[in-house]
């Protein structure tokens, strides 16, 4: 069943994408981005993954994927520096997700850019 949504509730998921957007290494929770943006949880995360095709988490890790592809390819950081700047507690919890995300660990993205220069 397609949730209803007012102009004003999609205003509030875009807010909630903004403030993700914004706080990707330490997001909100749910209830807490729900109470941020005034939209119940229930109506947040349906909302949500009806206009942007992603759960809250796929999102966040999304963007945290993203920020950690262009640090790899732009930055001489270390993996685990790279991992806390994303808001990961472990480097191995950051290399496990990127490498769930793009199918290889970081250490491999870096490896291939030092190949072609």
């Amino acid at each position: 069943v397609p949730v209803k949504a007012t102009v004003r509730d999609m205003n509030r998921v875009n807010e909630a994408r903004d403030i993700l957007l914004d706080r990707y290494q330490r997001p909100p929770k749910i209830p807490q981005l729900a109470r941020m943006v005034g939209i119940n949880q229930t109506k947040l995360k349906a909302l949500f993954k009806a206009t942007f095709g992603l759960t809250v988490h796929e999102f966040v890790q999304k963007c945290r994927m993203e920020r950690a592809l262009d640090l790899l390819t732009t930055t001489d950081l270390g993996i685990a520096e790279i991992a806390y700047a994303l808001g990961y507690n472990y480097p191995a919890s950051f290399t496990h997700a990127f490498r769930q995300f793009y199918g290889h660990a970081p250490r491999s993205t870096r490896n291939s850019l030092d190949q072609r220069e």
